[in-house]
């Protein structure tokens, strides 16, 4: 069984580790490992910033991954599962219930995605999950996908 909630200042070390795990760090745009006193900043700093939003999941009750959201000039989300949950197919139930979640405080706002085009794993979940590809994109000189999703188009 899924669940989650909103994260909370003890999740500053989970976070930490998941954003410090290799295959995250491939998958990031900026791959360079986090310094954790960099992190714990920018953490505190997400829980207090109302354009943000992270999502911490769990399966049977064991922390699998997160969900954040940030809002500004558009709204990206971004997803992390945890390296012994990959594979399991979280990923596409994890992005349903987090924009499900998302839309019923912000049912105008569009949600965007931005991928590294070799993300094939990342990119089929938000598919999955009823995202629908816009554009190809470099970001941070990556050659990357982009993918939005709106209220009307959840399934």
């Amino acid at each position: 069984m899924i669940s989650f909630r909103q994260a909370e200042p003890a999740d500053v070390d989970l976070i930490f580790d998941w954003a410090n795990d290799e295959l995250t760090r491939k998958n990031s745009f900026n791959s360079d490992p986090v310094k954790y006193e960099t992190h714990v900043t920018w953490f505190n700093n997400q829980l207090q910033n109302a354009g943000s939003i992270i999502l911490i999941f769990f399966s049977d009750q064991v922390a699998c991954g997160q969900v954040r959201f940030n809002m500004g000039n558009e709204t990206i989300i971004g997803i992390t599962i945890a390296r012994e949950f990959r594979g399991r197919s979280l990923g596409k139930i994890m992005l349903k219930e987090a924009c499900d979640f998302f839309f019923t405080k912000f049912p105008k706002n569009e949600i965007t995605a931005y991928i590294k085009e070799e993300n094939k794993a990342s990119i089929s979940a938000f598919e999955k999950a009823g995202f629908l590809f816009y554009e190809k994109r470099t970001v941070s000189n990556c050659e990357s996908v982009v993918y939005k999703k709106r209220k009307e188009e959840i399934k």
